[in-house]
């Protein structure tokens, strides 16, 4: 299989694509006390993709990675302990 087909089978496992649901984006911004908007500026994201995502219940798959990685760095720093890498880069070296 090719490593791109490789690549999206993996993000589609974590649930990084399609993209995350408005309900895992707002739990996200509870956990850090951050606003919609706030997390989506951390995503390079503007007010009315916020406001998109938000009236469609659906995250970029490009944001929702982003969003993954704060979440994973937010949990090793507050448990202690690291996460499993969310970027596959094992899955695109060549052999």
């Amino acid at each position: 299989m090719e490593s791109v087909a490789l690549v999206k089978i993996h993000y589609r496992k974590i649930g990084v694509n399609p993209g995350w649901t408005r309900e895992k984006f707002l739990d996200l911004c509870r956990i850090l006390s951050w606003t919609p908007y706030e997390l989506g500026a951390i995503c390079a994201a503007s007010k009315a993709d916020v406001n998109h995502w938000l009236k469609k219940g659906r995250v970029s798959a490009t944001a929702s990675l982003h969003m993954a990685m704060i979440k994973a760095v937010y949990i090793e720093v507050k448990i202690g302990q690291p996460t499993k890498p969310l970027m596959p880069v094992h899955l695109l070296a060549k052999k």
